[in-house]
């Protein structure tokens, strides 16, 4: 039998004292993959959504560009939204410690969205729907920023292979559908098809090393 997979809220809170350190050392791209992600921000931005905001890593270089930038933030985690809220007290953020695949995030509501290193853990499912809600919740010409991890589309076994894991693992271990810290790297192709299924105009890699991908979703205008 496969090892228990751990709970997401439990494995982030445990390792919350170690977080930067650790993501900096272990991603491809390293702490460039938290910087980049300011530059494709619309320069008029008064108002950012952070879906797994965890520490903030990525605030840093945005709020050097952005300082007055109203940032809603959602994490799981509480003790990594103390370590961000510790961080960045000086700056205008909203804290949301919930499960951003249920809480509300409105309508029309941000110029941008962004998520680092967090949808690796869903299904294609759950993914359609955070897709949908997200375009939903942003302004018309708002654009959502994802930077994760993701295989080339000669790998679309691996998405398989690992999507046919987390099954297993949850069978073997009579789980129900929940929060469980799993990695499913879906393809490139496969994150592009579905943010343009969601809604998206146009999505585009714009930046990537190894398996740490970026890609620049923006919402169609209205009409």
């Amino acid at each position: 039998m496969n090892e228990m997979p751990e709970e997401m809220i439990t494995f982030f809170n445990t390792r919350a004292e170690i977080y930067d350190a650790q993501q900096i050392k272990n991603i491809d791209g390293g702490k460039k993959c938290y910087h980049e992600i300011a530059q494709y921000i619309p320069d008029h931005a008064k108002t950012l959504l952070d879906l797994g905001c965890g520490t903030g890593l990525e605030l840093e270089s945005i709020f050097k560009r952005f300082p007055e930038i109203d940032v809603t933030g959602i994490d799981l985690a509480d003790k990594m939204l103390e370590k961000l809220a510790a961080k960045y007290s000086r700056y205008s953020i909203n804290l949301i410690n919930g499960n951003y695949l249920s809480v509300d995030m409105g309508a029309g509501k941000y110029d941008a969205a962004i998520s680092v290193m967090s949808f690796h853990h869903f299904t294609h499912s759950q993914k359609l729907k955070l897709y949908t809600n997200i375009c939903r919740s942003l302004k018309s010409n708002g654009v959502f920023i994802e930077c994760d991890y993701m295989v080339g589309s000669n790998d679309s076994g691996i998405e398989a292979h690992f999507l046919s894991e987390r099954e297993k693992l949850l069978t073997d271990h009579n789980l129900t559908e929940d929060l469980y810290h799993y990695d499913i790297p879906f393809t490139i192709e496969h994150e592009v098809s579905l943010l343009t299924e969601s809604g998206f105009q146009s999505v585009k890699k714009v930046w990537g090393v190894e398996n740490t991908i970026m890609l620049l979703a923006t919402k169609q205008e209205k009409k």
